[in-house]
């Protein structure tokens, strides 16, 4: 996990998460994953590309995931990243 940045203002952060191993977020589109309204991934970076996922998106090994959360979510996160 890296910290990008904090969101002045507001309580929330901008993390980049890499996507190491085949875990339950590779597995299923996003919509199925059931993510907590306390953080939204903003964007995926996959080798070249920058992409906005939408809820038919799958996570894939090496994507780099930029996610918007608030300080609640950010245990969950770790979690669903390792």
């Amino acid at each position: 996990m890296d910290t990008i940045t904090s969101l002045h203002g507001v309580d929330a952060e901008i993390i980049e998460y890499v996507v190491h191993k085949r875990t339950r977020i590779t597995r299923k589109p996003l919509k199925d994953l059931h993510f907590p309204t306390t953080y939204l991934i903003g964007g995926v970076i996959r080798g070249e590309d920058t992409l906005i996922p939408d809820g038919e998106f799958q996570l894939q090994i090496d994507d780099k995931v930029i996610v918007f959360a608030l300080p609640e979510a950010i245990t969950k996160l770790e979690q669903l990243f390792r």
